[in-house]
C-alpha cells in the first residue's frame, strides 16, 4: 500500500485531509514523498541544482571560501587533438594596494611537508613539492623549444607598467633558509642537485639559452664564507677539464691539481 503526503508551503501545518492512514496489516508497504525544493529549505540556498550531501557528493563549478581538509585527489583527462589552455589547479592571488610590504610571505600554490622532531626518514622521498611529465607517448614539436618539462618557473614582465629598480625578480629561487640547526651536517647539503641516473647518455647536464651579460655571477664573500673563489699567482698541473658546449663547438675549462 503507497502513501502519498501532498506537499505543504512553508510553515503551514498538516491538515488531517493531507494525511492517509496505513494498512500496518499488510506485509509491505512504500512512502512515495513528493520532491522538496532546495529554496525552501529553512537556511536558504544559493546557487542551483540538486542538495548535496555529506558522502561523495558531485559539485560543478562551487564558489568554496577558505577550505581546510586532508588531501585532494585531482583528474583531468584531456581528449581534445587541439586543447586550449588547461589549467587543473590554477590560483592566482593579486596584489592591489598602492604600496605593498607584507609581513609574511604571499604565495599562490605552497607545499610543506615536516618530519617532525621524533621521526627519523630512512627510506622513500619527501617532496614538498612535485612536478612531473609522464610520457607515453611521442614528443615531436618543432614550434616548442621545450615543449614538456616537469616543473617550471615563469617570469612575466612584458606589462608596460612593469618596473625594476632595486633587488632581483628571478623565475626560480632556490634557499636553504635563515638559519641551520646545530645537528646539521653542512657537507651533506646541496641546493640544487641534477641527476640522471638511467643508462642512457643524455645531452647536457645543464643547458642555458640567454641573452645575458654574464654566464654566472658569483659571490663567495656573503654570510662568512671565502672558500670556492680562489686567487693565486700560480697554479697547478692541469689535470682534468670541465667540457662545455657552445655555438662555436666544444671548448674546454681546465681543472688545476693545486691553487
Amino acid at each position: 500500500m503507497s502513501l502519498k503526503i501532498s506537499q505543504l508551503t512553508s510553515g503551514n501545518p498538516a491538515q488531517s485531509g493531507d494525511l492517509f492512514p496505513i494498512d500496518r496489516a499488510g506485509a509491505n508497504f512504500s512512502l512515495s514523498v513528493g520532491s522538496i525544493a532546495a529554496s525552501t529549505l529553512s537556511n536558504g540556498v544559493t546557487g542551483s541544482g540538486e542538495v548535496a550531501l555529506a558522502n561523495t557528493p558531485t559539485l560543478i563549478t562551487p564558489v568554496i571560501g577558505a577550505a581546510t581538509g586532508t588531501s585532494l585527489a585531482l583528474s583531468n583527462p584531456i581528449s581534445s587533438a587541439t586543447p586550449a589552455t588547461n589549467r587543473t589547479v590554477d590560483a592566482e592571488p593579486s596584489l592591489t594596494a598602492a604600496s605593498v610590504a607584507p609581513s609574511g610571505s604571499i604565495v599562490g600554490v605552497r607545499g610543506n611537508v615536516t618530519i617532525s622532531a621524533t621521526t627519523t626518514l630512512t627510506a622513500g622521498y619527501v617532496y614538498g613539492a612535485q612536478g612531473k611529465v609522464t610520457l607515453q607517448g611521442v614528443v615531436n614539436s618543432s614550434t616548442q623549444p621545450v615543449p614538456a618539462c616537469g616543473i617550471i618557473g615563469q617570469l612575466d614582465l612584458s606589462s608596460v607598467s612593469a618596473v625594476t629598480t632595486t633587488g632581483y625578480v628571478v623565475p626560480g629561487w632556490f634557499d636553504c633558509g635563515a638559519t641551520m640547526g646545530a645537528s646539521v651536517t653542512p657537507g651533506n647539503v646541496d641546493i640544487l642537485m641534477l641527476t640522471n641516473t638511467t643508462t642512457k647518455l643524455i645531452h647536457a647536464a645543464l643547458h642555458v639559452v640567454a641573452d645575458a651579460s654574464y654566464f654566472a655571477d658569483i659571490t663567495d664573500l656573503s654570510y662568512g664564507g671565502a672558500h670556492f673563489l680562489i686567487t693565486s699567482a700560480t697554479a697547478g698541473t692541469v689535470t682534468q677539464r670541465l667540457k662545455v658546449k657552445t655555438p662555436s663547438g666544444d671548448l674546454y675549462i681546465n681543472l688545476h691539481s693545486a691553487s
